[in-house]
């Protein structure tokens, strides 16, 4: 049985704003504020905080550590950098080596209160990465006037370990390199990366990729976290089938002192056309993360209809699978789930399959379902469901390499009363005979699928890059559909039939 989830909110300002922001871009199923163990319970009353934030996504887990400390000037630079550090930096690092220490050897030890009679509501056992990130504040104006920066952040020089760093102010680098790798994350580089690489699978892989160019000495030294995240993304950006990037140099570098990233690359990177124009097509792609920010909220709230019945770890594999799908595919999810919306006549039946551009077994199906007028909500919704299962089944058929179905069904375009479902069909093993037999009927009688192609539906990356300057596919996909012949929604002048209206 399905039931609310209540999270800590955040204890100072700065916390709520980091569980705020992690929330919004990675979803509240996977993002939690204030986590606890139940180490000293039975002696206080109350557990002892694990982390300031918890973020895990199926075997990889990112802990947080927040400290807003005052930088105080008034005896020096020097001296005032010495104290900051240790407080920000190096009270960071000792709270999250103990945390990682914890959840790999008590990780079913956690819970969401302090009174420890919530137990944390995912898998923590099967945890195999992690990755560490201490949030530090109240640096960037020293740093702007001290070197001129023009973003204010914090200078990374990975040659440098803690006891340099605390002798060069404003100087971060590979602070423990016996250890796990720990991400200093100051004000401007922690808004900077999760706006720019905001979903799980992307930025779990800069961390990836950062930790790997700089412990393979790939990467020496950058002038600020953005310019890190300049020469990812220009890699992602400028490639037709990466879905993730790379942390590549702009300009061949001399591999034997390793790349150099210079202060200005992110500006001049953020002002080029493939930055804008990409950035434009994602923004108009953002339909399923409206979807899965409306999943989360309900399974979270416990409020999901009539699988009401079935455990937290149903409802999150399933929201997981779509979540886990990185910008550049999601994207083209949307775009092809908009598109096809549009298309469906509200009284037709229809579905659309589009395999996942980045898990290669993974296929996604996209059923449209009218409403009787005389249906309830419960009735509908389970006629839904069964069409559902039937759906599924017969795209296993087609697709018999296919392991995953993730299928995704809504009213169709223009119904009053709206409600969606997601659901993940796992077929690790073949279809047996029954099953098979059952498909056929259900093609035949039902005409499920009967018509779909044999290859998979796979937007061309260049054509919806075009297609998104001219439609805005990201608009509420339940605002009334213009006629054939009144001029078209997307601002081109042209008549609805002879532009954006589906052949």
């Amino acid at each position: 049985m399905l039931k609310p989830i209540i999270k800590e909110d955040g204890v100072t300002t700065r916390e709520r704003y980091l569980a705020k922001l992690t929330s919004s871009k990675f979803f509240g199923l996977w993002s939690y504020p204030n986590v606890y163990t139940d180490e000293g319970l039975s002696k206080n009353g109350q557990g002892k905080e694990l982390c300031d934030l918890l973020v895990v996504s199926g075997d990889t887990a990112i802990i947080f550590s927040d400290k807003d400390i005052k930088f105080s000037v008034e005896k020096g630079e020097d001296v005032a950098w010495k104290r900051w550090f240790k407080k920000a930096v190096t009270k960071s690092a000792q709270q999250l080596y103990g945390a990682e220490k914890w959840l790999l050897q008590h990780s079913t030890r956690v819970f969401l209160d302090k009174q420890c009679t919530s137990k944390f509501p995912l898998e923590l056992s099967s945890i195999k990465k992690i990755h560490l990130i201490a949030v530090t504040c109240n640096t960037a104006s020293y740093i702007k006037r001290s070197f001129n920066s023009r973003s204010g952040s914090l200078i990374q020089q990975y040659h440098m370990d803690t006891h340099k760093c605390m002798e060069q102010p404003f100087h971060i680098g590979d602070l423990y390199p016996d250890k796990r790798f720990i991400h200093v994350l100051d004000e401007v580089s922690l808004d900077i990366v999760l706006t720019e690489i905001d979903t799980i699978t992307d930025f779990i892989h800069y961390l990836d990729e950062k930790v790997r160019v700089i412990r393979n000495k790939e990467l020496s030294w950058a002038t600020g976290e953005e310019e890190i995240v300049c020469a990812y993304l220009r890699n992602r950006y400028s490639s037709q089938e990466n879905n993730l990037g790379k942390i590549a140099p702009p300009v061949e570098s001399d591999k034997k002192l390793g790349m150099a990233l210079c202060d200005g690359l992110w500006d001049e990177f953020k002002s080029s056309d493939i930055y804008s124009v990409t950035k434009s097509y994602f923004k108009q792609g953002s339909t399923l993360d409206t979807l899965l920010e409306r999943f989360s909220s309900h399974i979270l709230e416990g409020n999901v209809g009539i699988a009401a019945d079935k455990p937290f770890s149903t409802h999150e594999q399933a929201v997981r699978e779509l979540a886990l799908e990185p910008r550049m595919s999601r994207a083209k999810l949307s775009h092809a789930f908009s598109d096809k919306l549009m298309e469906v006549p509200q009284d037709k039946r229809s579905s659309r399959l589009i395999r996942s551009d980045y898990f290669e077994k993974k296929l996604y199906v996209f059923l449209f379902l009218p409403r009787d007028d005389e249906q309830s909500d419960i009735e509908y919704r389970d006629e839904r469901q069964q069409f559902s299962n039937a759906y599924a089944l017969v795209a296993k058929l087609i697709h018999p390499h296919i392991t995953k179905v993730v299928l995704i069904a809504t009213d169709t375009y223009g119904t009053v009363r709206t409600s969606e479902d997601i659901y993940c069909f796992n077929f690790d093993r073949p279809l047996e005979t029954e099953e098979k037999i059952l498909a056929r009927k259900l093609q035949k009688e039902e005409g499920i699928l009967k018509k779909a192609k044999t290859g998979f539906n796979r937007p061309n990356w260049l054509k919806a890059i075009k297609k998104s300057t001219r439609k805005d596919s990201s608009k509420n996909y339940k605002n009334v559909k213009p006629k054939r012949n009144e001029p078209c929604a997307c601002g081109s002048g042209k008549k609805y039939k002879k532009c954006c209206m589906p052949a």
